[in-house]
């Protein structure tokens, strides 16, 4: 019954498609009850396979996928592996925690999988009544909605490749719109028309896209080139941090450590913006027990307002403690931990401000759904890059003119200014106010300065650096997290941490940990002991490992039990006798009313960064007008440089030549052009089977690398040949051959390690034009190539 059936090829997920490097194909029958989906994955080494139990890691080994829907949101997802071990799951799109498979649904699905040479073969016999129950359908329809994926993880010299059917162009496979109508038919199989991906024309896309065999690969391990090299520049700096703070032994040495580090912290954040009125507007206030609050707006620049809420004793002791609470990037300042530290604290005769972070609950800019403000941080910190600022700066701004909002009364004691950052993108703000406001009296930011949960020290399978080096973070999509020459100038986050001495600190993590085995409590223990203050310094904690029960959203009561001990040392605080159980509906604490918010004039964040960069862009060009056309090129070279970092050619690049390949119309030969030790840009040199004289030569890129061009552009690469030009495509580090992996989105590795060269004070860009400029330098001084007419 299989013989005649038309067989689906997957496609690279990718517009336009290509065919993957490891083809799969499908086939797909039904009898109204049950759905038999066929796939052979073509494989030329060996499977990876470790789950071997029903629903286990499967989705995360080679593994065949089949995801189906109807006409909602939800959706039902079967995995396979070579082992033959199932997954099934259900969910539902949205955000990230409400789009998670939920694997506790058992169906009756059956699979099998076996291996043969050069493939393996999947089987998957889907029960259509079971999975259209599950999807809330009354019937079983005749219609579905689709997508089949493959995917087969990076081995050594290989990236990760996801195959998929229909291209869906986006990361995640969970987006029922997005997937291809099927339709269960009674039909014999070879009246059915499937369209294929036309074959390129072109002679060169049958060339090797690769130069470096797949032996050369894994033994050089391609995909980890450009991390390897990032670590490599990394761990010198480190090393170098390590031998001046072995220096530090006494008071002075330290500021003298602390402060160069501390200018260079405020430097990389630049100048903040002058102090407008804040505008405060108390739009409601509700009355609870031993408590009040005030719903109210303030304005942090001009157009920018900052909504929050703002706890208060029922009776305004004479001066009290002014406590901000910085939130996460999981949830608004209406969610429950919050309300329970403003009560709780309103209720010990503390003033309690907690705001919402910019892109977070009356503060949204953009993607306006459930803890879809990671995308909205990752979006407006590339926004305020483009115009020289930081998401980080204007987080910080916010949370010193809410200070300047607790010092604008009169019962707030100046000398009692607490800041507690939340876990996940609390902490960083929190730290770096702290470091650089001498108002605040005590931080505790949590999951900052060596305390990541993903990442802990004291675990050594997890610890990412030798112990007696700092921890400089990593670089990801949160740009709060991985601030701009951060490593270059060695304002890591122990060091953002301890330069609040001797004022108090409060060692945070969201976990439970061991904290006397942390190279950095011993730092910070050293730094308060200059100041003979160490009963300053004291540490904060949850439960359990991470993953697990005790993560929280905020800070939670776990978090809290050991931190209200400093708090009532510090500044008498009482500890609770026990955790408040009055949290009102988050409706009820929106600070925006149509009149208010009407009267405001709210302006987004892209639109007072837009009018930022306009105005810059006009300076820069009335400076430019001043100046004559060699006088504006210098200008702009220098402006590129110091933004680009390294672009300077490597002088003497070794070049190994490793195969060739005679086309009729051209001679293809392949290089490795090593631009640093550690960094190999991989190239292909196209020239005319019959050149006249010097040549002149095109150097084009690509994302996709020199296979992408040969596969979508040869074409236009042989008319170029046609007319007597030379061709040459190379692959800049972290593309093509030497990608790291094959994603662009927030989580890819490309956007971790740009975002390292940023700590590094460099730029991915400014490297690969580093590359590109050794290339073209190369060429210029080779006897075939024409040097004056390389494009």
């Amino acid at each position: 019954s299989w013989k005649n059936v038309p067989a689906w090829k997957l496609l690279r997920n990718e517009v336009p498609a290509r065919t993957p490097r490891f083809p799969t194909e499908v086939k797909l029958l039904h009898d109204g009850r049950t759905l038999a989906v066929m796939a052979r994955c073509s494989e030329t080494g060996s499977v990876v396979a470790v789950a071997n139990k029903r629903d286990g890691r499967v989705d995360q080994d080679d593994s065949f996928q089949v995801f189906l829907a109807t006409s909602g949101s939800s959706y039902v997802q079967f995995a396979i592996n070579p082992l033959g071990y199932l997954l099934d799951a259900t969910g539902e799109s949205g955000g990230p925690y409400k789009s998670r498979p939920r694997l506790d649904w058992n169906s009756p699905v059956q699979g099998t999988a076996h291996q043969e040479p050069g493939a393996w073969l999947a089987r998957l016999e889907i029960p259509l009544e079971s999975v259209a129950k599950a999807l809330g359908e009354i019937t079983t329809p005749h219609e579905w909605r689709i997508l089949l994926v493959r995917s087969r993880p990076g081995r050594p010299g290989e990236t990760r490749e996801i195959s998929v059917l229909p291209v869906t162009q986006t990361d995640t496979p969970v987006c029922p719109a997005r997937y291809q109508r099927l339709a269960l038919v009674d039909r014999d199989a070879r009246q059915l028309d499937i369209p294929q991906i036309k074959p390129a024309g072109s002679e060169l896309a049958s060339v090797a896209g690769r130069v470096l065999s797949a032996e050369q690969r894994k033994q050089l391990d391609l995909p980890g080139m450009l991390d390897r090299n990032i670590r490599g520049r990394v761990r010198k700096i480190l090393e170098t941090e390590h031998r001046e703070w072995k220096q530090v032994e006494t008071v002075s040495a330290w500021e003298r450590f602390r402060d160069v580090r501390l200018k260079a912290l405020a430097a990389s954040l630049g100048e903040f913006p002058s102090r407008v009125q804040l505008q405060t507007r108390v739009t409601k206030e509700f009355r609870g027990d031993g408590y009040r609050r005030q719903d109210l707006v303030y304005q942090s620049r001009p157009g920018l307002w900052v909504t929050a809420n703002l706890y208060l004793p029922a009776e305004s002791p004479t001066r009290m403690p002014g406590i901000i609470v910085v939130h996460s990037h999981h949830r608004p300042r209406t969610q429950a931990e919050l309300q329970d530290m403003g009560i709780l604290w309103a209720r010990a005769g503390c003033a309690v401000l907690i705001m919402d972070q910019l892109g977070h609950g009356e503060r949204l800019q953009n993607y306006p759904w459930n803890r879809e403000a990671y995308h909205s941080r990752y979006i407006m910190g590339m926004q305020l890059y483009l115009v020289g600022e930081s998401l980080i700066k204007w987080m910080v701004w916010d949370i010193m003119r809410g200070i300047d909002l607790l010092l604008e009364r009169k019962d707030i004691d100046e000398k009692q200014i607490i800041l507690l950052g939340a876990v996940a993108g609390g902490g960083d703000p929190a730290a770096v106010t702290a470091a650089l406001d001498p108002r605040v009296t005590a931080v505790a930011p949590f999951n900052f300065g060596e305390s990541m949960p993903e990442y802990p020290r004291f675990l050594p399978e997890k610890n990412q650096w030798p112990l007696e080096l700092a921890d400089p973070g990593w670089g990801e999509w949160e740009s709060t997290r991985c601030l701009r020459r951060s490593i270059a100038d060695q304002f890591l986050p122990w060091m953002i941490c301890a330069a609040v001495a001797p004022r108090r600190f409060v060692y945070s993590f969201e976990m439970g940990w061991e904290v006397e085995k942390l190279p950095a409590w011993s730092r910070y223990q050293k730094v308060f002991g200059f100041y003979n203050a160490k009963d300053h310094l004291d540490e904060a904690h949850g439960f359990g490992p991470f993953p697990g029960p005790g993560e929280c959203t905020n800070i939670g009561p776990a978090q809290r039990r050991s931190l209200y001990p400093a708090l009532n040392r510090w500044f008498g605080i009482p500890i609770p006798a026990q955790e408040p159980e009055d949290r009102r509906p988050e409706s009820e604490l929106a600070a925006l009313n149509s009149e208010a918010a009407t009267s405001l004039s709210m302006r987004e964040v892209h639109v007072i960064a837009r009018d930022e960069g306009l105005a810059k862009l006009e300076a820069a060009r009335s400076e430019l007008a001043q100046m004559t056309r060699q006088e504006r090129r210098e200008w702009i070279q220098k402006k590129w440089r110091e933004k680009l970092g390294d672009i300077e050619p490597s002088p003497n690049p070794r070049v190994t030549a490793h195969w060739k390949k005679t086309l009729s119309n051209a001679n293809v030969e392949a290089f490795t052009l090593e631009v640093e030790p550690d960094i190999l840009v991989p190239f292909l040199l196209l020239t005319p089977r019959s050149p006249g004289g010097r040549l002149r030569v095109v150097v084009a890129v690509s994302e996709g690398g020199k296979e992408r061009l040969l596969t979508l552009h040869g074409s236009e690469i042989e008319n170029l040949l046609r007319a007597g030009l030379a061709v040459c495509l190379p692959d800049v580090r972290g593309t093509g051959e030497t990608s790291p992996d094959a994603g662009r989105g927030p989580d890819s590795e490309e956007v971790t390690l740009a975002a390292t060269e940023l700590m590094l004070g460099s730029t991915l860009l400014g490297s690969r034009l580093k590359d590109l400029r050794t290339l073209i330098a190369y060429l210029g001084r080779l006897p075939q190539i024409d040097p004056q007419h390389i494009g």
